[in-house]
């Protein structure tokens, strides 16, 4: 069965996985759980907003219903994969989920969420933002973009993410345990591939 996607419905789609996977900072699985509330901007412009959960199982962005486009963007660390739900279309994307592995330090061991290995890391300091205490750091590929993390220092994940313009913040986190369930694609949705397109959608930029 051959279904299109509305051109507004695919962009909300891209940009949700580039937000998400500026989320996805750290390679290493969280160690914590907690929902919180999300939103993103480019520049001034809010661009969506709605539910955020994180566990050691995976991760999951959900838009508010308020918004026209309803979408979900899930990550299972376990199965290796993305999904993205398109609420209103009652179809969903599949994506694997590239993992270099957890950052790890000059003496061998494995750090915390960081920078992607192969960025420059700069430790920008500790500050308090949304009520958390979180350290600040600079991440430059070797292409010369420069990413900025605020990650939260009990959780040890990403609250805040900016990047050319582009910012994904969390609020209102609630460390809690969220059930397994929230990230598996819902029942009753009709798997879509994008025609010509071998994983479905291009490669996503790696924050």
């Amino acid at each position: 069965m051959t279904a299109r996607v509305p051109g507004k419905v695919f962009i909300l789609i891209l940009l949700s996985a580039v937000f998400i996977g500026g989320l996805y900072s750290s390679p290493d699985r969280p160690s914590a759980s907690f929902t919180a509330d999300y939103v993103a901007r480019e520049g001034r412009r809010q661009v969506s907003s709605g539910s955020y959960a994180v566990s050691p199982v995976g991760t999951r962005m959900e838009s508010s219903p308020s918004e026209a486009d309803r979408h979900v963007t899930i990550i299972n660390f376990a199965r290796g994969v993305m999904w993205m739900v398109m609420v209103n279309e009652g179809m969903y994307m599949e994506l694997p989920l590239e993992d270099d592995g957890p950052p790890v330090g000059d003496d061998g061991t494995v750090t915390g969420a960081s920078c992607p290995v192969t960025d420059t890391e700069t430790r920008l300091g500790q500050e308090t933002l949304n009520g958390r205490r979180v350290v600040k750091l600079r991440c430059q590929s070797p292409d010369g973009e420069v990413t900025t993390l605020w990650i939260d220092e009990r959780l040890q994940w990403p609250i805040r993410t900016e990047s050319g313009g582009t910012v994904f913040e969390l609020s209102n986190i609630n460390e809690t345990r969220v059930p397994d369930s929230q990230f598996e694609v819902p029942s009753g949705y009709m798997k879509f591939q994008m025609p010509g397109m071998p994983g479905g959608m291009p490669s996503m930029p790696s924050f």
